[in-house]
């Protein structure tokens, strides 16, 4: 699997597989691919990072998710918070929560803020289910 470096950069939003978005700072639902990584987008806004995971999460998407969560809070500088926008995350199964698990630990050995922002009640269950609700800050707005 080819992983794509991900640039922070204020306006143009970084899509994982390496295409460019566009110079507006909104960031338009990407193409699907067959490893899913173009339906994750990551966008740095000063000491802020928003990663977007559109469409389905699953085991065949969670790998290209794990490494997007990566990159976004350890690509230098550093954000202080990363914010997963979930408004467009159609469905959520283990794989792509345990992607944010192991995403929340790195966060906090970093002392960095990882939130949750616009989840559906698809992904809620799925948090309520595993007993993980208490675990991720939840903004019931997506950001920005």
């Amino acid at each position: 699997m080819c992983v794509a470096s991900v640039a922070r950069v204020a306006i143009r939003p970084r899509t994982y597989g390496g295409r460019t978005g566009e110079e507006e700072p909104r960031v338009q639902e990407p193409q699907d691919s067959e490893d899913g990584s173009e339906r994750i987008t990551v966008d740095a806004q000063g000491s802020v990072t928003v990663v977007r995971p559109y469409g389905e999460m699953d085991i065949v998407r969670a790998p290209a998710f794990r490494q997007a969560l990566h990159d976004a809070l350890t690509t230098e500088p550093r954000p202080t918070s990363v914010v997963v926008d979930l408004h467009h995350l159609a469905f959520c199964d283990s794989s792509g929560l345990n992607a944010l698990l192991t995403a929340r630990i790195l966060a906090a050995e970093a002392g960095q803020d990882l939130r949750l922002a616009g989840p559906r009640r698809q992904f809620l269950r799925l948090l309520e289910m595993t007993g993980a609700s208490d675990l991720f800050p939840i903004d019931q707005a997506p950001p920005f």
